[in-house]
């Protein structure tokens, strides 16, 4: 005789998971066939009744009356307690006890935000979308802007005096002395599409010095520096071959006197905002 699946209380206690506890099943089996050789068929559908939690309480007080209360007892379904008390004793008997699980670390309170009011939010949008706005504007605005790229320059060096009339060939670098006059022209490739600066250095002997002279830049980005021997300083320089590096940039991009030099020993960066070109001249002084 099976057990019906369904469970629901009666009055000898909550029902019992015969289903999930095959010893306390065996049990019942057990108790019903020894029930079986005294009571007839209706009692033992009763007592089935009782195990499975299915029996009324009218019902119930008629089995307990018909039958031994010892009986009656093996069929009444155990409580929870009593079962999970059962279960330890038998797993603690073949040491089998599972460890107490340790209890959880409290888990920290979150702090959630509170959302704001409707009336608040809008507020807060009506403040903060114009603040938000102005500051991108600002970024726009204050950015530094990208250098203009600068055209390709070329260098033509002009006047001067010869020592001699033999070396006057088109080859020659110019000779600078009293009363002489000298001309550096740079022009771009290109007409400057912004306004662009000019600044000379004079270098000798791997000896890199400012040349104080005041570069003409015209509106399409061509350079010149010219003068005499007296206006262009070269009366205050050692007598003998000089080098000059002219450099045009967009103002703000100039480079120092480091960068410069750098370039007495390797080209200029490809990625540079400025461009350079050289001049040789040679000074020479009144006997």
């Amino acid at each position: 005789m099976s057990d019906p699946p369904t469970r629901s209380p009666t009055p000898g206690g909550p029902p019992r998971d015969q289903e999930d506890d095959p010893l306390l099943t065996a049990v019942g089996a057990l108790a019903r066939e020894e029930a079986a050789r005294q009571p007839d068929a209706a009692t033992l559908a009763d007592l089935d009744r009782l195990a499975a939690g299915e029996l009324p309480a009218p019902d119930h007080a008629r089995l307990v009356g018909a039958l031994p209360r010892e009986t009656v007892a093996l069929f009444e379904p155990l409580d929870a307690g009593f079962r999970a008390r059962a279960t330890k004793t038998a797993l603690d008997g073949l040491g089998l006890a599972p460890a107490a699980p340790a209890p959880a670390p409290p888990r920290p309170a979150a702090v959630l935000p509170m959302p704001a009011p409707p009336a608040a939010r809008h507020r807060l949008l009506f403040v903060a979308l114009p603040l938000v706005a102005a500051a991108g504007v600002a970024l726009w605005v204050m950015r530094p802007a990208p250098p203009p790229v600068l055209s390709d320059y070329t260098l033509e060096i002009v006047g001067g005096e010869a020592v001699t009339r033999a070396e006057r060939t088109p080859t020659a670098v110019p000779t600078v002395g009293p009363g002489s006059r000298l001309t550096l022209q740079m022009r771009p490739s290109r007409e400057a599409a912004a306004p662009v600066v000019a600044e000379a250095w004079l270098v000798r002997g791997g000896t890199l010095r400012r040349w104080p002279v005041t570069p003409e830049v015209s509106p399409t980005g061509a350079v010149r520096i010219s003068g005499t021997w007296e206006s262009l300083g070269l009366a205050e320089v050692e007598p003998g071959e000089w080098e000059a590096l002219l450099v045009v940039a967009a103002p703000g991009h100039l480079p120092d006197d480091d960068e410069v030099g750098a370039t007495l020993t390797e080209p200029p960066p490809a990625d540079a905002p400025w461009r350079l070109q050289h001049a040789r001249f040679i000074v020479h002084r009144a006997p």
